[in-house]
């Protein structure tokens, strides 16, 4: 049903009244300028230069909603499959991550992200995000583990160091075989970025997927092999953050919608709004396009407290899983803060919806692998009729999902449908 919905809110400004989009000679512009500079004459904190691409070759085989709505769902439809592989060679079971990515497809909380063409850069960044984490994963485990000891990173260095005085062209290109993944993963996290901000924080998963599920020991990460790898990385962070300085005129400007927020404003943000994004990947429903949002400092309001205990009790699970050694667990708590964190830091450069539940988008996904290994280990925990009661509430759960989801299709229709709603 979302490809007889028409554009929407953003949409009109961002493709239908835009030159720069509906035109191959304006493709410089991709790189040099952004998806708002036509119609606001500037780019705010706005560099996402493969939404505008998307937009310009999208355009260039019709300019009819449906194909925007096809290419959107195309987007989501590869994200949902790089997500069950994800989890599939993270894990290796194959229910985990099925029900993984079935989660994440049905989760009504996406809605805004699919059915909404201005928020393809939710889905990209997500897309390209997930897909340079498998890749990495896929790299590393093909390696052997590093050595902690000293006398081996001496030795170990010293061989790094000859290598590079040796290095020939045919020594290059099979570094580059052996190496292609991490290579391709350095590529989709420069994709990733280009699409949308919070896809820098990505090496964190890295740094941690390295530490706890790979094993490398702390003092590997002295070792030249781990340390170029992160350089590596580091080479599309440098690229992005210059692309986005010589357009932008440095990392962002404005002062933004709410003005300037006090420290207490800006803790008491954070907290409320982590309860209300925690809240909403819990009970979806109902689904808005607009929340209201009012600067406030006020540590005794209900809000706040409720949200409080939420933050707390989110870090005491990561901890305890931590110390069950439940690192895939961890791993996705860690994924849903490092999606969810420039949303609730960045609240200058946000614009008006500092709430918005496109922005659930990525975290969504450490969620719903949160939801399918708890539906699994019940699976394998009870046994007999127990398991058909888990594999009912599974069917029920996907059932209203659809439900929820197919009503709210309808509401992006158009302007007067959205607004009306």
């Amino acid at each position: 049903t979302t490809l007889q919905n028409g554009v929407v809110h953003d949409d009109i400004g961002q493709i239908v009244q835009n030159e720069h989009v509906q035109s191959l000679s304006h493709l410089p512009k991709v790189v040099t300028s952004c998806i708002w500079k036509f119609e606001l004459g500037d780019c705010i904190t706005y560099y996402r230069p493969m939404q505008s691409l998307s937009y310009l070759l999208t355009y260039q085989i019709s300019s009819n909603p449906f194909v925007f709505h096809l290419v959107q769902l195309l987007y989501f439809a590869a994200a949902v499959f790089v997500v069950f592989f994800l989890v599939y060679i993270l894990c290796k079971q194959i229910l985990l991550a099925l029900l993984t990515a079935l989660f994440f497809l049905i989760h009504p909380v996406n809605t805004e992200a699919v059915n909404w063409v201005s928020a393809l850069p939710d889905i990209a960044y997500t897309l390209f995000g997930v897909l340079a984490f498998l890749l990495y994963v896929s790299w590393t485990r093909n390696l052997k583990k590093v050595s902690p000891s000293e006398r081996n990173l001496k030795a170990a260095y010293r061989k790094f160091f000859e290598s590079l005085r040796s290095l020939s062209k045919e020594r290059l290109l099979q570094l580059s075989k052996v190496h292609r993944k991490l290579l391709l993963a350095a590529l989709c996290y420069f994709l990733a970025m280009l699409s949308k901000e919070p896809a820098v924080l990505l090496p964190i998963l890295f740094l941690f997927f390295d530490a706890f599920i790979a094993k490398v020991p702390w003092r590997g990460f002295l070792h030249p092999s781990v340390i170029g790898r992160y350089i590596l990385l580091g080479i599309p962070l440098l690229l992005y953050g210059a692309m986005r300085m010589a357009v932008l005129g440095g990392f962002g400007n404005g002062s933004g919608y709410y003005g300037t927020f006090s420290l207490a404003e800006r803790v008491y943000a954070f907290v409320t709004l982590f309860g209300q994004y925690l809240g909403k990947l819990f009970v979806p429903y109902p689904l808005i396009f607009y929340y209201p949002f009012s600067k406030s400092a006020d540590f005794t309001s209900p809000a706040f407290l409720f949200s409080l205990f939420a933050l707390i009790a989110f870090v005491a699970f990561f901890v305890w899983a931590m110390k069950k050694r439940l690192y895939f667990v961890g791993l996705f708590l860690l994924w849903i803060v490092v999606f969810l964190s420039p949303v609730l830091l960045a609240l200058n450069s946000v614009g008006e919806n500092v709430f918005s539940e496109r922005y659930l988008f990525g975290p969504s996904v450490g969620f719903a692998f949160l939801l399918a290994y708890g539906f699994v280990w019940l699976i394998q925990f009870k046994k007999g009729m127990y398991r058909q009661y888990v594999m009912g509430a599974i069917v029920i759960l996907a059932a209203v999902s659809w439900a929820v989801v197919f009503e709210r299709n309808k509401d992006w229709k158009d302007d007067l449908a959205l607004y009306g709603k």
